[in-house]
């Protein structure tokens, strides 16, 4: 069984009393962010398609639908 006194520290070793909360967060959002933001996720899209096309193009048609049953 632990002591009283170690207990006690454990305690405020782990409490609240020290911790600062965010009140507020200033951000700024213009048309070139949402333009930059929108480009990253089309470059995106664009490489996992790629991606996926290439190992898609790796099977015959024939194969792909025998492999469907």
């Amino acid at each position: 069984m632990v002591e009283g006194g170690k207990e006690n520290d454990i305690i405020e070793t782990f409490s609240n009393k020290d911790i600062k909360y965010v009140d507020k967060i200033n951000t700024i959002i213009d048309i070139k962010l949402v333009g930059e933001l929108f480009l990253i996720g089309i470059g995106l899209t664009l490489i996992s398609s790629i991606i996926s096309m290439i190992f898609i193009s790796r099977y015959t048609p024939l194969k792909i639908l025998s492999n469907r049953t």
